[in-house]
């Protein structure tokens, strides 16, 4: 596989209060594709925060490794029951930074060619 360009988008989630930093709990869905300027790119990772607070949490991530999707908590690694796919989005959690890569026309060609059957 070549260097695909990547997407990073982070999503602010925190807000200044007297002092303070408040965390936006907004319940966002994260699409499995993005298309930008005519290039098409899938998501391959997931950063997220679980806490109370923008100042008091725990990060963990999901990502894609081999057409598998797994949770990473720290020494923790599982495999995600639900994953995104291109039938769904990412609905869990509150996640903060999303990875996408692009997908180029050699990885379609590849997906898309199937040994072909003798007759």
């Amino acid at each position: 596989m070549s260097e695909d360009e990547q997407y990073k988008l982070t999503i602010s989630r925190s807000a200044s209060s007297g002092g303070g930093a408040n965390k936006i709990k907004t319940k966002v869905d994260i699409p499995s594709t993005l298309t930008v300027n005519d290039k098409e790119y899938k998501l391959t990772a997931i950063i997220v925060h679980r806490g109370e607070t923008a100042n008091l949490g725990h990060y963990y991530s999901y990502v894609v490794c081999n057409g598998n999707w797994y949770c990473c908590d720290d020494e923790a690694v599982s495999t995600l029951k639900d994953p995104p796919n291109e039938n769904n989005s990412y609905k869990g959690g509150e996640p903060y930074v999303m990875f996408y890569t692009e997908v180029v026309a050699e990885d379609n060609e590849q997906a898309s060619k199937k040994p072909k059957e003798r007759e």
